[in-house]
């Protein structure tokens, strides 16, 4: 059954000149009464749930006239209205159905653009104008919408894919590994390291040189204290790179190279330099 609100909602129009003041001032004050028949309504109605669970006076006012609730009544008086002058220009004679509660979420989902959450929280709102509210709400179709609007709120993770092609050109064209200058060396190998270790930029300047190796072409590193950690400890995340048949595109030999001429003679400044600023 609809609240008798919505029947205050009905104003009659007039079309001669004279009345159109009038029929505008008395329209908005209906408009204004339906929305206090509606508050008040849903006050009265959860005023009574709370008394039935063995709530006292004190403890229900306390409870109603907390901001939170009164500001999210608010918002909720606003949808159930919308709703209800929705059923009016639809010409609904009939009581609130689920079919009408999808009809009118899907409606203002798709044009107002609103995000799931929303259309979830005005769809409770919603069922609590219904008389047969519990049973509205377990009904398939409900259910199923819900279903729908909880997968298409899952966030995809997919980025964009890399254009890598002209990155790996250019390196070719540098030449050599063990020919190239620091600076091109550095941008080398943490380039390579990101795209085959799929390292974060913070983790290739945690690589503990004294436990990482290469065995049999392969690389071992072991990047202390990475972003993750475990049980709110800090970990040391392992990171396994197998070799590559171009030597140039090779992390391997790029890693070995880099440690002969950089890592060993780290302590000089102009290498911290040039290697930070990468």
């Amino acid at each position: 059954m609809v609240p008798g609100s919505d029947v205050s909602l009905c104003v009659p129009t007039f079309t001669t000149a004279s009345n159109n003041s009038s029929a505008r001032s008395q329209k908005r004050k209906v408009s204004a009464l339906g929305k206090q028949a509606l508050e008040l309504d849903g006050l009265e109605d959860q005023r009574r749930f709370l008394e039935t669970q063995g709530l006292g006076t004190y403890a229900v006012d306390c409870i109603l006239s907390n901001e939170r609730r009164v500001r999210r009544r608010s918002r909720y008086n606003s949808i159930q209205k919308r709703f209800l002058d929705w059923r009016i220009s639809s010409e609904f004679n009939t009581a609130i159905s689920a079919p009408q509660i999808i009809n009118f979420l899907a409606e203002i989902y798709t044009i107002d653009k609103l995000k799931a959450g929303y259309i979830k929280a005005y769809k409770s709102a919603l069922l609590n104008l219904a008389e047969t509210s519990a049973e509205l709400s377990s009904h398939t179709m409900l259910s199923e919408f819900t279903k729908t609007l909880d997968d298409a709120s899952i966030v995809s993770f997919v980025r964009t894919v890399l254009d890598i092609p002209p990155v790996l050109d250019t390196f070719k064209e540098w030449g050599p590994t063990s020919g190239l200058t620091v600076k091109r060396l550095t941008a080398n190998l943490f380039c390579l390291l990101s795209v085959t270790g799929f390292l974060r930029p913070i983790n290739k300047y945690r690589i503990d040189d004294e436990q990482s190796h290469v065995t049999q072409g392969v690389l071992y590193l072991v990047i202390v204290a990475p972003k993750e950690n475990r049980a709110g400890r800090p970990i040391e995340k392992p990171c396994q790179i197998a070799p590559h048949t171009d030597q140039i595109l090779f992390p391997v030999l790029a890693y070995s190279v880099y440690k002969e001429k950089v890592a060993n003679n780290f302590a000089q400044p102009q290498i911290l330099t040039i290697a930070s600023g990468l």
